[in-house]
């Protein structure tokens, strides 16, 4: 009982003596500890050796939305402390892997379209991009200490296919090609492939004994295979040949139909007439491709006209039309007219007659 009354009183003792000083006992300790700190710490660095290894190679991550070329001479030295359990095993380039994430820069959208014209410059630092070294080794610093490294922002746009043709047909013979797409998807650097106006296919070989229509598939080809993705990377083409030389017909369903009237005349239509013609044309292929609907007119010749009356079976002339080609059909081909003093001519008025033998003679397609 004794001894435990003892105990207790030692305890108490201790507490009271600990409270009463306890701040600058705490200093005390804290002051012992920060010399303990700086002695290990001296004597740490001494045991340490201080190196230079040049030539480390830096890389650049792969990532997909960027395009990263190959860079010339992309290395740093490294200032390194080594420890004493690190020099036992020995340290050499190979122990370090310095690389640079494309994707982790601070780009703004102005500046991520630009470098590879002009370099982007890399602030190195042992944290970020430090990552693989040695136990027992400390990088103290790089030489130098920023690096200049190139590359792109990866996009995917739609080109147009050029297709290149090698060869002829024989005379007479004309040709024409569709393509299954006309346009690809083209993925590559963004600066890049605004200066790509095309994409070439591989040729389409032509020669003098093709007379028929056929298809092939034809290659696409990357301008850079380095730098360019292109899918899909083939297209089929079909050709369709003609032979210029032949006889064909053509429909023209709506043509404008004029009068002539003469130069110096008096007479004007009173009877009414449609405004076009249908007309079937034929000739050569060649020829009739020179045809355009705009510059086809029909027309009657009211020339020889110069008193009024009714002129029967006047027939559809036609201007406009390329040397070979001559009407097959129209509809209607001939019409009857009457034809009326201008008002305020001056003239005397003359009772109308019928000209239709005269209208009828002399006039041919």
């Amino acid at each position: 009982m004794e001894l435990r009354n003892n105990l207790q009183q030692f305890c108490r003792q201790l507490w009271l003596s600990i409270c009463a000083d306890g701040w600058r006992k705490f200093f005390a300790l804290l002051l012992g500890f920060i010399c303990w700190y700086y002695i290990h710490c001296s004597f740490r660095e001494k045991d340490n050796e201080w190196r230079t290894l040049a030539n480390i190679p830096v890389t650049l991550r792969e990532h997909s939305d960027f395009y990263l070329p190959r860079q010339e001479n992309l290395s740093v030295d490294l200032k390194i402390a080594v420890e004493s359990s690190a020099r036992r095993g020995g340290v050499n380039l190979d122990d370090f892997r310095l690389e640079i994430n494309p994707a982790r820069l601070p780009l703004t959208s102005l500046e991520e379209s630009n470098y590879l014209q002009r370099p982007y410059k890399v602030i190195l630092n042992a944290d970020e991009h430090i990552k693989q070294k040695p136990a027992g080794v400390k990088v103290l610093r790089f030489e130098p200490q920023a690096v200049e490294i190139y590359f792109d922002r990866r996009m995917q746009v739609q080109k147009r296919v050029y297709v290149p043709v090698q060869g002829r047909l024989q005379e007479g013979f004309d040709y024409r090609y569709t393509l299954s797409q006309d346009t690809v998807t083209v993925e590559g650097p963004a600066s890049e492939l605004a200066g790509l106006p095309v994409i070439y296919s591989d040729s389409l070989l032509l020669n003098d004994s093709m007379q028929h229509d056929f298809s092939t598939r034809l290659a696409i080809t990357s301008p850079d295979s380095s730098k360019f993705n292109v899918f899909p990377d083939n297209l089929e083409v079909k050709v369709t040949i003609e032979d210029k030389k032949s006889i064909i017909s053509q429909k023209f369903p709506s043509v404008k139909l004029s009068l002539l009237y003469p130069i110096r005349g008096h007479l004007r239509l009173s009877s009414q007439l449609p405004d076009s013609v249908e007309v079937i044309l034929r000739g050569q292929r060649e020829a009739m491709s020179t045809i355009k609907v705009e510059q086809l007119n029909a027309f009657l010749d009211l020339t020889r006209f110069t008193v009024p009356g009714t002129y029967d079976n006047l027939p559809v002339q036609f201007i406009g039309l390329a040397p070979g080609v001559k009407p097959f059909f129209i509809k209607p081909d001939k019409f009857a007219v009457t034809l009326d003093l201008e008002e305020n001519t001056g003239a005397a008025p003359v009772a109308p007659v019928n000209r239709a033998a005269e209208g009828a003679g002399g006039n041919g397609n």
